[in-house]
């Protein structure tokens, strides 16, 4: 069991927090011919870098944030939640500090002692992209909600057409709009071998988890 930081974006920070996401899906590398890695869901050797996480792997979650003040922990304002709701979270006297004076960081940046999400990792598995399922789309925390947030008007009036077309396939086609909007259009057509990861959430800093067993 291994410790390592993993980056989310707001909006599935927030899916995150409310538990609507309990896996995401990250794209495997192809690696030079020399490098083999077996594939136990299709019984094959494939040429890809390995997934990067294991089953029994607790990964602490990075996310845009600001540290504030000069208090040993600092005050930690997380972008997810909203620059105001975390002032009056802090207590902090009206009227609030201009949200510049805030040092906001990018996710990469987090230290880990302000993470307040752990996942545990509870299974891997290796698939191309578009063998997801729509229960595992859902699982993405793909859901109306994720496509008003993320979405312009004009790229969630295409996801309804194609919804009301295949009301069965929701979260997929939501899935499949939101991963071009991420990754770039046509990235879903490319099909990459990616890793589906499955984990528990837990909504505490990995140290006041507990040590290690």
């Amino acid at each position: 069991m291994t410790d390592r930081p993993i980056l989310f974006s707001a909006p599935m920070v927030r899916a995150l927090l409310e538990g609507r996401k309990t896996q995401t899906r990250r794209i495997l590398n192809p690696l030079p011919n020399r490098t083999i890695f077996f594939n136990p869901q299709t019984a094959s050797k494939e040429q890809f870098q390995k997934p990067r996480y294991a089953v029994g792997d607790r990964l602490w979650v990075r996310e845009a944030c600001a540290i504030v003040g000069s208090v040993d922990p600092d005050f930690v304002l997380y972008r997810a939640d909203g620059y105001e709701v975390e002032c009056e979270r802090h207590g902090f006297d009206k009227p609030f500090p201009p949200k510049s004076e805030a040092r906001w960081r990018p996710s990469i940046h987090m230290p880990r002692w302000a993470s307040r999400i752990t996942l545990e990792v509870a299974d891997v598995r290796v698939q191309r992209l578009q063998d997801i399922s729509e229960e595992d789309a859902i699982a993405e925390g793909c859901s109306q909600e994720l496509a008003d947030e993320i979405m312009d008007s004009e790229t969630l009036a295409v996801f309804a057409a194609t919804h009301i077309l295949c009301p069965e396939a929701r979260g997929r086609i939501l899935f499949e709009t939101l991963w071009d909007e991420i990754n770039g259009l046509s990235a879903w057509a490319k099909n990459p071998w990616v890793a589906a990861y499955t984990f528990d959430v837990i909504n505490q800093n990995i140290d006041q988890i507990g040590a290690q067993s």
